[in-house]
């Protein structure tokens, strides 16, 4: 017999990111059930527009999200969603993950 559904259980890890701008940053989505696989979207707390690939922003097969060349606007707490299209269901996470940008090092040119 074929059960499909998808539990109400789904968060973010981890729940502080603290990333030197310009690196990447990777926040995960933990589904704890899903039949099928739950396809996973992302959106920064507080907007309702998905994020999608291109940018910075990468969205990996496996749910994460990744930014790269991270910048002070990314910083922020993400949201993620999962949908069981079989089931017509989705449930946002119940935490969310805070990128927190940090300074990085600030390079000079030697002058003469």
């Amino acid at each position: 017999m074929y059960f499909s559904g998808i539990s109400s259980k789904v968060d973010v890890v981890p729940k502080t990111s603290s990333v030197t701008f310009g690196d990447t940053a990777r926040l995960f989505c933990n589904v704890k059930h899903s039949n099928p696989k739950a396809k996973v979207g992302w959106r920064k707390q507080g907007s309702n527009v998905s994020i999608t690939t291109g940018d910075r922003f990468t969205l990996i097969p496996n749910g994460a999200l990744q930014i790269n060349n991270l910048r002070f606007e990314e910083q922020g707490k993400y949201e993620c969603f999962a949908t069981n299209e079989i089931a017509r269901k989705t449930h946002t996470s119940t935490t969310v993950g805070n990128v927190k940008v940090l300074p990085g090092m600030i390079q000079r040119t030697a002058t003469k």
